[in-house]
């Protein structure tokens, strides 16, 4: 059988028809696939050949990948500087009278006149 009758055959498009399939069925569950916010941290695979990163959430990383972790939420960052002192504000009401003070002392006499 010549290589073009290959073409034609049963076999061929059935063969074709599953490696369609699932190509199809893996971009869905890759573009799909979401981790869950409760997760803090996410498995991806990075191509070492072409640097894509890809999300390995029902797929593990393939030979030719690396397998790294990314964080959700990262670490915090350092304090920042001190904000200017902002302007002076208006006024207060004024507060009530407070309790009357302890007696003074006698004071001296003075001259006789």
């Amino acid at each position: 059988m010549h290589w073009t009758g290959l073409l034609h055959s049963p076999m061929f498009s059935f063969v074709a028809g599953v490696a369609v399939a699932s190509a199809v069925l893996v971009g869905v569950t890759e573009v799909r696939a979401n981790p869950s916010p409760a997760t803090p941290e996410v498995q991806a695979c990075v191509n070492q050949v072409t640097g894509v990163v890809r999300v390995a959430l029902r797929f593990p990383c393939t030979f030719f990948e690396t397998p790294i972790m990314l964080n959700r939420a990262g670490p915090a960052g350092p304090v920042g500087d001190t904000g200017p002192t902002g302007p002076t504000g208006p006024t207060g009401p004024t507060g009530p009278t407070g309790p009357a003070g302890p007696r003074g002392a006698t004071g001296p006499t003075g001259p006789v006149g």
